[in-house]
This record gives structure tokens, C-alpha cells and sequence, in this order.
């Protein structure tokens, strides 16, 4: 009697083909080396570049617009005519209760800010009186003239005259001396910190040079006087 017939069948395994398939998908995750995602900075847009160049634009234009109005005032009464048109369009005043401290405080702060420079402080009614001394070097005025004008766009229910003496223009060939173009370089100077030009009183008072002090070299003395905002 014929043995039946085995079929025998090809053992598979199952590891080794997990194996090689493991392998084959791990190829394909690796990264490819000209495929890999740039790691610099985009390139700057040309919009981006433009926006940022009108922004320029208008932040220049909007400091020449704090200072093309300033002028010399010529009528003893400018002070009050200006803080009547500050009233009129909507400048807070301050209430009579808190006109005393509120110059105190800005007082304080003036004398600790400016400490080390060449600038008497004084106060005069209810104002303050500040003179720049005409033997300090340029930088220490101009310094000087920025923090007193950072302190008075914060503390802004006031009201700035600057008033330049000094030699007569037709005395001297020096801009330093003029007490008319002294005035304005320093309205100029205030504006640029954030003072608008309605705030600003800018008066020339020519006077004789002090003794011994040829006109050439004489230099305009600065005198601020910052008065309260308010509506008597």
C-alpha cells in the first residue's frame, strides 16, 4: 500500500521579514542631506523694508512739525494768550488744590535730575525759574535741556517761556551770542524731546556784553520759566 504523499511548504520567517522591513522604513526617514530645511533668516520682504522706511518718514516729519511753528514772541502778554488758546483746545488745567504740590513734585524732580549741571533752579510765585549758565560747555546745556524737556512732557499742565540775553545780533557774528537764534536752538532742542510747540514761549531779551567779555565771545544766558496750567 503506497504512503500517502507529504506536501511539504516553505517555512516563512517572520522575524528576518520584520527585520528587513524595519530596515528598508528606517532609510526612508532619514534625512536626505540636500533636503534639509534651511535654517536662515528669511530674507527681508520689500514691503517690510518699505513700512519701515515710511515709519522713519513720519516720525521725521512729525518732529518737523513739533518745531516749524516756533517763533520769537514780540507781545508781553504771549504767556497768557497761550495758555487761553491751550484751555480752548482741550489742555487739561490743573485744579487749584493741586497747583501747589503738583509744582513741588516737579521741582523735586528737576533738582534731583539735574544735579551736576550748570542750572540754578528757583521758585517764583507759582512758577519755577530756571537759568542755564552762559559759561557751560554746549554739551552740558544740551544735556540739561533734554532732561528738563523729558520732565516736562511728563508733567505736561505747564507752560515753558525760554528767554535768551545776551549781545544784540547786529554786535556780534556768533549764533551762540544771538539771543534771538539762542532762543530758538533751545525751543528747537525742548521740542525734539516731545514738547509741543503751543507749549513753548520763545522770547530775546539783547543785552550790553558783561564787562571785560568782548561780543565775539560772550554767550546767551537761558532762563526758563515754567508756569502751572491753570484757569486762574
Amino acid at each position: 500500500m503506497q504512503a500517502p504523499t507529504t506536501c511539504r511548504r516553505r517555512t516563512r520567517h517572520p522575524a528576518a521579514a520584520l527585520l528587513l522591513t524595519t530596515i528598508l522604513g528606517g532609510c526612508a526617514l532619514l534625512p536626505v542631506e540636500g533636503e534639509r530645511p534651511s535654517t536662515d533668516p528669511a530674507p527681508e520682504s520689500t514691503a517690510t523694508q518699505a513700512d519701515g522706511a515710511a515709519a522713519e518718514a513720519d516720525d521725521a516729519q512729525a518732529g518737523d512739525a513739533r518745531t516749524q511753528e516756533l517763533q520769537i514772541a514780540h507781545s508781553e502778554t504771549a504767556e497768557q494768550e497761550r495758555i487761553t488758546a491751550l484751555l480752548a483746545h482741550g489742555h487739561e488745567p490743573l485744579e487749584a488744590d493741586r497747583l501747589g504740590y503738583y509744582m513741588d513734585v516737579l521741582g523735586a524732580r528737576l533738582r534731583q535730575e539735574l544735579a551736576g549741571l550748570p542750572v540754578a533752579i528757583e521758585h517764583r510765585d507759582r512758577g519755577i525759574r530756571l537759568a542755564l549758565s552762559a559759561a557751560a560747555s554746549a554739551d552740558d546745556q544740551g544735556q540739561a535741556l533734554t532732561v528738563i524737556g523729558r520732565l516736562l512732557d511728563e508733567f505736561r499742565a505747564s507752560l515753558v517761556t525760554v528767554t535768551a540775553l545776551g549781545p544784540a545780533a547786529s554786535t556780534t557774528a556768533s549764533s551762540q551770542a544771538d539771543p534771538k537764534a539762542r532762543a530758538l536752538a533751545a525751543g528747537h532742542a525742548l521740542a525734539q524731546t516731545g514738547i509741543g510747540a503751543e507749549r513753548l514761549v520763545l522770547r530775546s531779551r539783547p543785552q550790553p556784553a558783561a564787562a571785560g567779555t568782548s561780543s565775539s565771545e560772550a554767550a546767551s544766558q537761558l532762563e526758563l520759566l515754567i508756569q502751572p496750567l491753570a484757569t486762574s
